[in-house]
């Protein structure tokens, strides 16, 4: 179950589930699949939650060659064993669905990309800090709804060394960004 702020919770896996039996098998596919597609059905957003979600459970080590492949289409090469990647497969996301990322490996870069907004959509950009709010280090990915405790679902790379959903305290967030 996700939630909005403000709004009643949304049960998107059980949507993808119950619009996944109204179709044949060979229509379904996986889903997993489904499930982020009915939440950037239900919920709106960008193509970023699609596209990122292809990674959910990929590490920087068992993965790293897809992972380090994949982060080059953003314009940057990394090995993610070695580099903090967040940034990089943010940019690499933002490549694959048309846009242009800031292009640099600091994930408070992207507190100067898009526009800055109060009320996040899905996919849009999350800047934390990390460290204190005054740190160069920071971490960066895409706004996936809230949690039942009000925190903020990020869905990125890097998250403990892997491609996640995780969740984060709302005092950790430095700005939320949308595209222009």
């Amino acid at each position: 179950v996700m939630y909005l702020q403000g709004h009643e919770p949304i049960d998107s896996v059980n949507i993808a589930k119950e619009r996944a039996t109204e179709m044949a098998p060979e229509q379904v596919g996986d889903v997993e699949a489904w499930y982020y597609k009915a939440k950037y059905f239900v919920l709106g957003g960008g193509d970023t939650i699609a596209i990122a979600s292809r990674f959910i459970g990929m590490t920087e080590d068992a993965d790293k060659a897809e992972l380090s492949a994949y982060i080059t289409t953003g314009g940057l090469s990394v090995h993610p064993a070695n580099t903090a990647w967040c940034a990089a497969f943010v940019g690499a996301v933002l490549a694959e669905a048309g846009m242009k990322g800031t292009g640099q490996l600091n994930a408070k870069s992207y507190l100067q990309w898009g526009v800055k907004t109060e009320t996040p959509k899905i996919g849009d950009v999350v800047v934390l800090w990390r460290g204190s709010r005054e740190d160069w280090r920071g971490h960066v990915g895409f706004f996936n709804g809230f949690d039942p405790d009000g925190n903020i679902l990020i869905l990125g790379g890097n998250h403990a060394d892997t491609g996640t959903v995780e969740s984060f305290h709302p005092s950790r967030i430095l700005a939320y960004r949308t595209a222009r």
